[in-house]
């Protein structure tokens, strides 16, 4: 379904440009932009589970695209169009935020201290061992983000940094 921006349409949730278009999260509906500002719906038949809200999304090197919208997660399959929902038993149930560093999607999980990260570029699958805990203070995390290749866990009452250390079992560590 293509059709332009029409005034009165459902307020954005979250914009994110990736591979020359901009992604956008209004209401239940996301959209892909052409450089002519002509929205696309991506996700016709799977809308998202809220309609309010923010939208955490992010892309990996294997051309994917999340969403997070603090209930569920979604994968955007860029080259087959494919938009699922996250069904693995390791992604967080209450995924609040997202980043992506060194091939992995990083999501944290709503009103705790703990994130999960995804398998090597690829955001369809996640280990339920591979969890981490932010608890070096306290207080419950609020987001994330990647800044000079480190991961900053935004909790209620503080910030801590991770690196990714390189070791199999799991790759990031405090820094």
């Amino acid at each position: 379904q293509v059709e332009a921006v029409q005034p009165g349409d459902a307020p954005s949730r979250s914009l994110y440009a990736f591979n020359n278009k901009l992604y956008g999260v209004f209401g239940e509906n996301v959209y892909q932009f052409d450089t002519s500002i002509v929205k696309t719906q991506i996700n016709p038949v799977l809308p998202l589970g809220t309609d309010t809200g923010a939208v955490g999304i992010e892309a990996n090197n294997g051309g994917q695209l999340i969403f997070v919208d603090g209930q569920a997660g979604y994968i955007y399959n860029i080259a087959g169009g494919t938009f699922t929902q996250i069904t693995a038993s390791g992604f967080p149930s209450s995924p609040t935020s997202v980043a992506f560093l060194d091939g992995y999607f990083v999501v944290t999980q709503g009103e705790s201290t703990q994130y999960a990260i995804s398998a090597l570029n690829d955001g369809t699958k996640w280990d339920p061992l591979d969890i981490a805990q932010i608890q070096a203070y306290p207080g419950d995390l609020v987001g994330v983000s990647v800044v000079n290749r480190r991961l900053f866990f935004f909790k209620t009452t503080s910030t801590e940094v991770w690196y990714n250390q390189g070791a199999a079992d799991f790759p990031f560590r405090r820094d």
